[in-house]
């Protein structure tokens, strides 16, 4: 997933060495980074929405291998939201919009398009996006980690 020039968002696959199928995200159009991650039956992307600091969520079906009707999450942000999953379900994590910098959170089941509301992460303020990641282990749980600049 890739934020080009006109800012419209693309899609590609990698097949071995070669990138194929590069193609725009219907007529979605973003002002910061998107996030990726893969969920059981395909992939989801967050992004804030240009001209707007709506956040919007699309999902790849990846049976019939299109790209669902973006969905509005129940939120707003002022930079590139955060995407992670943590065992069955997708996180998506923002830094609030205006000068608090504090971070939120929402939450979905994966494979379902209905986010949470978010909400805020106690005793943190981020001056940037955030990032996530899950870490997997062998007999405990699971961990999902949130990076953030202070």
């Amino acid at each position: 997933m890739v934020l080009g020039r006109n800012d419209t968002l693309y899609t590609g696959l990698l097949q071995g060495t070669t990138w194929v199928g590069v193609g725009a995200l219907g007529a979605s159009t973003a002002a910061a980074d998107p996030a990726l991650v893969k969920e059981t039956k395909g992939l989801v992307c967050v992004y804030r929405v240009r001209g707007s600091n709506q956040i919007r969520s699309a999902d790849y079906d990846s049976f019939r291998t299109i790209w669902k009707e973006p969905v509005q999450l129940p939120g707003t942000t002022t930079a590139a939201p955060a995407l992670g999953t943590y065992g069955s379900q997708t996180v998506c994590v923002v830094r609030a919009s205006g000068a608090s910098e504090k971070l939120y959170w929402s939450t979905r089941p994966n494979g379902s398009t209905t986010w949470s509301a978010f909400t805020e992460i106690p005793d943190v303020t981020s001056a940037d996006a955030p990032a996530l990641a899950e870490q997997f282990n062998t007999g405990t749980p699971n961990r999902l980690y949130c990076l953030y600049r202070g």
